[in-house]
């Protein structure tokens, strides 16, 4: 198990280095140098991770208790074919709170896994023809066409659901604190969360707002998400074009 959890940090360090790069490769072609630009931006996102813990987490839960706590009497006007569904979701958000503390607790690990993806960005070339070194030189070619396949696809693909997190989580907070400032950071927070995951992300992404939208009302509460996964949609189409 400890020997798991060692190969995820690695991998996770390596995802995240595949995040961070590009930032850190546009610093550098303004005559900084890499480490300084290394610096830079793992300075800043880690003053925002400290902001985090600050702050959101603590909105988090107590905006999770207070929705968990006022859900139910919403639920019985609902029809009887998405009762069930709506006892899945409480019984998720009842385990949500749980879920929010051992994400809180994970933060530790993810500072060991930011320094490693330090390290990974700024010694990417040497930490590349090392491997190469240990590899047989008959195989040295097939691995280079690899790692070239892996950053012009699967990197650029996990930047771009990163993205598209950021934009519908930041849209479904601002949209929300219009109709329902109360569970805006949570339904925003859980909404990008959501969307990173491919394909069904942004239709799970609409559970959240979905039902902090509920109070006001069935009819109104599903057309306002229409209009939250609509315009989110065409805004992230118009970035990707």
């Amino acid at each position: 198990g400890e020997f798991s959890d060692i190969i995820l940090i690695i991998i996770l360090s390596w995802l995240v280095s595949f995040i961070f790069e590009p930032l850190v490769d546009y610093l550098e072609k303004l005559k900084l140098k890499r480490v300084v630009s290394a610096f830079l931006v793992f300075g800043l996102f880690s003053l925002g991770l400290f902001l985090l813990i600050l702050w959101v987490i603590p909105v988090l839960i107590s905006q999770t208790n207070t929705l968990t706590s006022i859900l139910p009497t919403y639920i019985d006007n609902v029809p009887s074919w998405a009762s069930r569904f709506f006892d899945f979701v409480l019984a998720t958000l009842s385990n949500t709170v749980f879920l929010i503390q051992k994400i809180a607790s994970f933060l530790f690990y993810f500072v060991i896994i930011l320094m490693m993806s330090f390290y990974l960005i700024v010694d990417k070339e040497r930490i590349w023809k090392g491997f190469l070194y240990l590899v047989p030189k008959k195989y040295r070619d097939e691995m280079e066409f690899l790692q070239k396949t892996i950053n012009d696809s699967f990197a650029n693909f996990l930047r771009a659901q990163v993205v598209l997190g950021l934009i519908f989580g930041l849209f479904t907070l601002i949209f929300l604190l219009f109709f329902s400032p109360g569970f805006a950071v949570l339904a925003g927070f859980l909404a990008g969360i959501f969307t990173i995951l491919p394909l069904v992300g942004p239709f799970i992404a609409l559970v959240p707002p979905f039902l902090v939208l509920l109070p006001l009302g069935l009819s109104q509460c599903i057309w306002l998400t229409l209009v939250i996964f609509v315009l989110t949609t065409s805004r992230s189409s118009s970035l990707a074009g």
